[in-house]
């Protein structure tokens, strides 16, 4: 090792970079991530990785994309629902009127249910 080398030149780059990252973490929003850590069979890795590639996407975003679209396809029919205009007041219409008596439901009601052992 040569002492006689000088080091700033490094250094800089060094305290250039903490400054950098200094500023990343005090000023600006780091983003929380999770770590999912699964095993896939080797046909099913195979097949990702070649869609993923031929999408020009890294293989987590492609899995990440795949997952939230499948999660909101799946999510969407219960948290939103779309009806025309009149579908959506007759909806309302439905919703704002006084409730029927129902004798069968009475009666049903009354009888202790199947799934609790009563």
């Amino acid at each position: 090792m040569r002492l006689d080398v000088p080091i700033r030149h490094d250094f800089d780059r060094f305290a250039s970079g903490l400054a950098l990252y200094g500023r990343r973490v005090y000023t600006g929003h780091v983003a929380s991530k999770e770590r999912w850590d699964f095993r896939v069979e080797f046909e099913t890795d195979r097949l990702v990785r070649q869609a993923a590639a031929s999408s020009q996407r890294t293989l987590t975003d492609f899995v990440v994309d795949a997952a939230v679209f499948e999660a909101e396809r799946l999510l969407a029919d219960r948290t939103a629902f779309a009806l025309e205009r009149s579908q959506w007041e007759r909806f309302v219409e439905l919703l704002d009127r006084s409730p029927r008596d129902t004798p069968g439901l009475e009666k049903l009601f009354s009888k202790p249910s199947v799934f609790s052992g009563a």
